[in-house]
């Protein structure tokens, strides 16, 4: 989930020619300069988000999400990246139903629930 949040942020400045505020060009590079296997979002990385994502040029690129396969679990988790900083972090019922990794083929992953019911 971290990742997938770094990999869209990403994804969502470099599509379109975003024009940033100027204040914002340090976040924007702080995120261009993250590797997409680190699956740790930093509270640096995280106010670095917040700032692009309160950006007009961020949010008007935004607008245009379906021509470049963002995916619907992006808004949330821009909104939601503080409790990705949280140690330990433990996703939520609604991260757990909105991350997802787009993948071609059939994959199964067996998951155990506990029975709370007794």
């Amino acid at each position: 989930m971290k990742t997938n949040t770094i990999k869209q942020d990403k994804k969502l400045g470099r599509k379109y020619d975003t024009a940033l505020s100027p204040e914002n060009d340090d976040a924007a590079a702080h995120i261009m300069s993250l590797h997409s296997s680190n699956d740790e979002v930093s509270q640096e990385t995280a106010e670095a988000i917040k700032m692009l994502w309160a950006d007009e040029g961020i949010q008007n690129a935004f607008k245009y999400r379906s021509l470049f396969q963002l995916p619907d679990s992006a808004k949330y988790f821009f909104e939601h990246v503080d409790s990705l900083t949280r140690v330990p972090y433990i996703p939520s019922k609604n991260d757990v139903l909105r991350c997802r990794d787009r993948t071609t083929g059939i994959h199964t992953q067996s998951v155990k629930i506990p029975d709370d019911s007794r």
